[in-house]
Order: structure tokens, then sequence, then C-alpha cells
């Protein structure tokens, strides 16, 4: 099935880039090269073939608002709840948008290549957890990667992990099965604070969950300073050198 939907978490505070963003912007409207972060992962979608993109909303929503004037593809919903819930009470906020469709399902704070995206839509799996090796950011995530193909344990503390790993980033897709599975178990463990990346890791119990490492793929993240400043001096101009903006 060839996935045409994508659902983007939008609705977090970006906290810890406050003294960049002074709060009087969301976190994904932060530009670089006049360019915000939200219209970047659009366009890349866009391009490889979307044709619906849902944003789910929160802190400062009625900037997402206007993107519906540029985009007719933009789609909005929004979580009321976002002080409170972590990133699956917002992908639960998609639930009733999504029909029968599977989903790309992306975190709004990324800066990534269109190749990132190509990897996953490409993927023979319908489920297909998209992991990278090690970048060294600030607040890694990682999956135990089981029988070199599935998502197992997820950890900070790569000590705990004996076997093959990779670096979660915040880019998946995700069969209509598989969502419609994680949202009955954030039902189910009635959680506010659960992330679905612990709700990934808690249906691995359950069933078997594909993830792709592919390593050099352009990708970081933007939560803090740090990992802003390794965008700008290396990620981006990398970017820039493959022809993406």
């Amino acid at each position: 099935m060839k996935v045409k939907t994508a659902v983007i978490l939008v609705a977090g505070m970006g906290t810890r880039l406050r003294n960049i963003t002074k709060n009087e912007i969301p976190k994904p409207f932060f530009k670089i090269n006049d360019i915000s972060l939200i219209e970047r992962s659009i366009d890349k979608l866009l391009s490889v073939g979307i044709e619906r993109i849902i944003l789910v909303t929160g802190h400062l929503d009625h900037f997402f608002e206007k993107l519906k004037e540029k985009y007719s593809q933009v789609e909005t919903v929004k979580n009321e709840n976002y002080m409170n819930t972590s990133s699956m009470g917002s992908f639960y906020c998609a639930k009733g948008l999504l029909g029968n469709s599977d989903t790309l399902l992306l975190e709004g704070d990324l800066i990534y290549e269109k190749q990132a995206l190509l990897e996953l839509i490409n993927s023979s799996e319908r489920d297909t957890i998209l992991l990278t090796e090690n970048k060294n950011m600030s607040d890694d995530y990682y999956y135990e990667i089981k029988d070199g193909k599935y998502i197992g344990k997820l950890t900070f503390d790569l000590n705990e992990i004996k076997g093959e790993y990779g670096e979660l980033t915040g880019l998946q897709k995700l069969s209509n099965n598989l969502c419609q599975a994680m949202f009955k178990k954030y039902e189910d463990e009635n959680n506010l604070k659960l992330g679905y990346e612990y709700c990934l890791e808690k249906l691995t119990k359950e069933r078997d969950i594909y993830c792709k490492k592919v390593e050099g793929i352009l990708w970081s993240e933007i939560d803090d300073e740090f990992q802003l400043n390794r965008v700008l001096n290396t990620i981006y101009p990398k970017l820039l050198t493959k022809g993406e903006i």
C-alpha cells in the first residue's frame, strides 16, 4: 500500500529552545536560511507523493492554522491538553482523521534529507521505524535491534543493550493496523506522559515491528542549543552540498 498520509507532531512548547524562540514562535517555525523547519518538512513530504499532512498542534497553534492558507494538503487538529500530555497523547488526537490509511509519523522539530522519507516509503514493510548510526547528540534514544530487523528495548543508556542497536530519527512509517494498536495501548495504559516511542516498545511484547537502519542519512532533531549549533555548523551545510535547501 502506497502511503499518502503524514502526521507531524507539533504540539510541544519547546522549552529548551526558549532562549532562541523567546516563546514568540513555536519551535517548528524556527527558520534556517529563511525557511522554517515545518515548511521544510511539508515541502519534502509533498515532493515524495504525500497527499494529506495532518499537523497535531497545541502551543501557539494559530501559527500552524495559517499554513492551511498556503498548503491545501495541510489539516490541523489541536491537542487541547498539550501541556499535560506527551507525544503519544498528541498522536492519539489524529485517531479520528486517519481512517484506514497507513501513515508517516514525524516529529515537528526535525531537519532531514529527502532520502530519509524515500527509505520509509520504499520499504517493503508496511511498518518501518527508521534508525541510524549513533549521532552522539544530547538526548539520544536508541532501540535494540532484535534478530537484525525488529525493534526491542528502548533506552538512553547503551550499556543496557548488548547487541545491535540504532538511534531513533523521529521518522517512521506505520500501517493502519499498528496505528490502531498504538491508540488501543494508549487507552489501556492511561498514562498521559507516554511517548509514542515507548508505546511502540510496549507493543513489541505482542508483535514484531520492523526497523530499517540506514547509516549516513543526514538528519537531526533540534531540541536544544547544542543540537541547533550542530545543525547550523554540520548538518545544514551538508544538505546544501546535496542540493537540498
